[in-house]
């Protein structure tokens, strides 16, 4: 997994472990492991924190590998036909596209992010900056298809999507979803880039840069489970 970080939330080994929803229509969920996973910039490090701190659940036994701390697969441009741990239901955290370029830049990292995500480095590497980024009108990091295989590519186990920006509206339902109960709501924080404080003139590029992305983006659900 090269330099990915791991974060692990392994349910105690039961004969089976079957979840209720209830959202439109009745589902149940087998599951035994929930492995994090994210496109970067999108909320799963502060979720796999509140998972472990603030969730009360008698069955579940938190994992690690780095220092005792939750972290998730970050990057990975398509979901995995085999997880580290069976039996796993999955978690995928995703942000609007705006902020997650917006994102990549403000880490002073946006090659790095782009050749984990499997995006065009060298070309992205000819814009350092995310002003040059923005007027290039391009995007290299290849947001659509990261999203696009998360959300469509078929795999033995099930999958949850849900948006960094709903993180908090949507919270009961995602643990309405894995059945686990909340011992207190968490803290939310405003994010530190937000494209909604650049300039009119930089959102209009940016909307008509990440068109397709952004009709992506608003077509999926808030939760969804694939």
């Amino acid at each position: 997994m090269g330099l990915w970080l791991v974060y692990h939330i392994c349910l105690a080994a039961q004969e089976t472990n079957k979840r209720n929803v209830t959202d439109q229509i009745f589902i149940m969920i087998d599951y035994q492991n929930i492995q994090l996973f994210s496109m970067g910039g999108s909320g799963s490090h502060f979720l796999g924190r509140w998972l472990y701190y603030l969730v009360e659940d008698q069955s579940i036994d938190f994992l690690y590998n780095v220092k005792g701390r939750g972290f998730a697969y970050k990057h990975q441009s398509s979901p995995p036909q085999e997880l580290v741990l069976g039996n796993a239901i999955t978690i995928y955290t995703y942000c609007i596209p705006f902020n997650h370029a917006l994102g990549m830049y403000g880490k002073n990292q946006p090659f790095a992010h782009c050749k984990q995500m499997g995006g065009r480095v060298k070309k992205l590497k000819q814009y350092p900056t995310f002003e040059s980024f923005v007027e290039n009108g391009v995007d290299y990091f290849g947001y659509f298809n990261h999203l696009n295989n998360w959300l469509n590519v078929k795999t033995p186990y099930r999958r949850i999507l849900i948006k960094y920006e709903y993180l908090e509206s949507e919270l009961e339902n995602l643990l309405n979803l894995l059945g686990l109960k909340m011992i207190k709501p968490p803290v939310f924080r405003p994010r530190r880039t937000d494209y909604n404080k650049l300039e009119e003139a930089v959102k209009r590029k940016l909307m008509y840069m990440f068109d397709r992305e952004y009709s992506l983006y608003k077509h999926i659900p808030l939760l969804i489970l694939v």
